[in-house]
């Protein structure tokens, strides 16, 4: 058995398997991010030590076991089970017996065990287990870094000599727009593409990186230069993501640089895991960093690139709670924090981000326009 230990801060979580298609896909995941070790497991203490966290790691046990997802399924579904969509799948939950808590999701033919320190992953396949043990895993880490005072926002983030920016905005503003085209073409790090932890030491705002793929629309690809490598990988047979939706593949085969979308609306991108960064987008990813400054872009077509007013209020929006995620409930149930914990650390935070000094940008559709603008507003962090 094999283990990896990821560590962001004080918080800490461990995978276990026999399988090394797991812990290669986790080690990969995490590393340009957080803290990432691999080897032999010791099995009669599988957390280890460590020098930087500071709150008791919860294992994850990912592993094909037919006769236990048979069971948890069986048992989860013997009478009517609790429903709630996660990750886009229908998954379904019930309360052991014996106190654990039994979640299923039919689609992925996947079950789990959640015990105090303890999260087992049933599958009946290998390869179906590498992204859920890792997006548990991360689960972990975020329960972790909530109960110390860690809040998740929606921006993204870039790093320059010393410092970064925050760049908020509702969904489309143009966060993501920002961060790459800052990354590719001002030289700077790129810490966060659309979520990143932050909390108040000392004064200041720190940051972590959520650790995540990157997902960047066809559209954006094109205009940072970069479609024709992606697709020329993708023809000289490199491995894209497991989760990459088919529609944007059949798009790049046929060399079509307009956006897709599914039967909602809503846009499929391109899915650029973190170890391929710097091969596929040519960005610098950072880990950690003091906040320095925010911006409140807006991308619009036919805009013109130009500094603007600031206007935006950061709140309650631009934070993922309870009644703001929609992609990644608390399933797991591993994001408990003492009562007020969350609720004070955010108020403090959002109180600490607006005095900082603010920016605001309007962007248009011909990138090469935003360059220079984006240039002169983030100059206080280049």
């Amino acid at each position: 058995m094999t283990a990896c230990r990821l560590e962001a801060a004080e918080a800490a979580a461990v995978v276990t398997t026999d399988l090394p298609s797991v812990t290669d896909w986790v080690t990969r995941y995490f590393t340009p991010w957080w803290d990432v070790r691999v080897g032999e497991v010791d099995t009669a203490n599988p957390a280890g030590t460590t020098s930087t966290s500071t709150q008791a790691p919860v294992t994850i046990h990912a592993a094909v076991r037919p006769d236990a997802h048979a069971a948890w399924t069986e048992q989860v579904f013997s009478a009517e089970p609790a429903a709630i969509d996660y990750v886009k799948q229908r998954t379904f939950t019930r309360r052991a017996d014996d106190g654990s808590l039994l979640v299923v999701t039919p689609e992925e033919q996947l079950a789990y065990r959640v015990a105090p320190g303890l999260i087992e992953i049933a599958g009946l396949r290998p390869e179906a287990l590498r992204i859920p043990a890792a997006r548990v895993a991360r689960a972990v880490v975020w329960g972790g870094l909530e109960r110390a005072g860690w809040t998740l926002l929606h921006a993204s983030a870039l790093v320059g000599r010393d410092q970064s920016v925050l760049s908020f905005g509702a969904k489309g503003a143009g966060k993501t727009t920002t961060a790459l085209l800052g990354a590719r073409r001002l030289g700077l790090r790129l810490l966060a593409n659309d979520r990143v932890f932050a909390r108040v030491e000392d004064g200041r705002v720190r940051l972590i990186t959520w650790a995540a793929v990157t997902s960047v629309g066809l559209g954006l690809l094109d205009g940072l230069g970069l479609y024709d490598d992606v697709r020329a990988r993708l023809l000289g047979g490199e491995e894209f993501h497991p989760a990459q939706h088919p529609s944007v593949v059949a798009a790049l085969r046929a060399d079509s640089r307009r956006p897709v979308h599914d039967d909602t609306g809503r846009e499929m991108k391109l899915l650029v895991a973190p170890d391929r960064l710097r091969t596929w987008l040519g960005v610098e990813p950072v880990g950690t960093a003091e906040l320095g400054m925010v911006l409140f872009p807006a991308v619009a077509e036919g805009a013109s690139a130009a500094l603007a007013r600031h206007t935006y209020r950061i709140g309650g929006s631009d934070m993922f709670t309870e009644a703001t995620e929609d992609s990644y409930p608390d399933v797991f149930g591993l994001r408990r924090a003492p009562a007020g914990v969350r609720e004070r650390a955010r108020n403090t935070l959002l109180s600490a981000l607006a005095g900082y000094p603010a920016g605001a940008v309007r962007l248009g559709y011909r990138l090469e326009d935003n360059v220079p603008v984006l240039a002169h507003a983030l100059e206080p962090i280049r």
